[in-house]
């Protein structure tokens, strides 16, 4: 948990990021009483804090130096995204959600039965906190555990290479085409902060691309294993700014927003 001290020139700014006021996050801001503004978040300050620095130094030939009130903006941007991620659009969530859900159950069905033929094979499940071998007797994980779940939530897939043939054009059409609604808001909202409080100019290139992409991905909008590419992103940004209404937050309905560069 990091713990973020912020002015109210820097408070006020996420405001023209987001287009709404953070005073709805009266559990998560807590006002000093010299005007300060305290923010505990889970938001990987360190980690986005390096990226920006990053873009600004990629911007070679210009005397740029990063602007606090803008990095401390997005900061706050990704916490508010991070705590209210289903309020936010429940059912581009919830789409975003079983889409992404599925295809990991596919990942699933494909290594259980490429890799888990025979009596036992022992099985070692990670992640960043720490990691468990399973001795897998008697093949329990896929015979009592994933065969039947797996068949309950993938009641259509009966052969191992239908599964793969979902898998693939399944992960190529989210990459192609995300239908969440929070990402033209997102998109749009960090573009303008950065042209306009940042100074960058108004050009796209693929440093600032694929920022956008990295930041999206700090929210939990985007999967860490997303296929979106810099070209995307250009195309995406090129369109709203052709629109002449900004997306921003609260969400409208904005589906006509959506893949309008397709």
């Amino acid at each position: 948990m990091a713990r973020l001290i912020l002015s109210h020139s820097d408070y006020m700014l996420s405001a023209l990021i987001m287009k709404i006021s953070y005073d709805v996050e009266s559990d998560a801001i807590e006002e000093e009483a010299d005007g300060t503004f305290i923010l505990e978040t889970k938001v990987e300050v360190a980690r986005l804090s390096e990226s920006y620095r990053e873009l600004i130094r990629s911007y070679k030939g210009l005397d740029i130096t990063p602007n606090t009130g803008v990095l401390n903006a997005l900061i706050l941007m990704s916490d508010y995204v991070l705590r209210h991620a289903p309020a936010l659009d429940e059912a581009s969530f919830r789409k975003a959600l079983e889409n992404y859900t599925r295809q990991d159950l596919l990942r699933l069905y494909v290594f259980c039965y490429e890799n888990l033929e025979g009596e036992r094979h022992e099985i070692t499940l990670r992640c960043k906190q720490g990691s468990v071998r399973l001795q897998n007797c008697c093949n329990w994980f896929r015979e009592e555990l994933m065969r039947d779940y797996l068949e309950t939530h993938l009641p259509e897939i009966v052969t191992l290479q239908q599964a793969k043939d979902e898998l693939l054009t399944g992960r190529r059409k989210r990459g192609r085409e995300p239908k969440d609604a929070r990402i033209p808001a997102l998109l749009w909202g960090t573009y303008d902060a950065l042209v306009t409080q940042q100074n960058l100019p108004e050009t796209m290139p693929n440093a600032l691309c694929q920022f956008l992409i990295q930041l999206l991905q700090l929210q939990e909008v985007l999967p860490l294993d997303t296929e979106i590419d810099t070209f995307w992103i250009r195309a995406q940004l090129r369109y709203l700014r052709s629109k002449g209404k900004r997306p921003g937050f609260p969400l409208d309905d904005q589906s006509s927003m959506m893949n309008g560069a397709q």
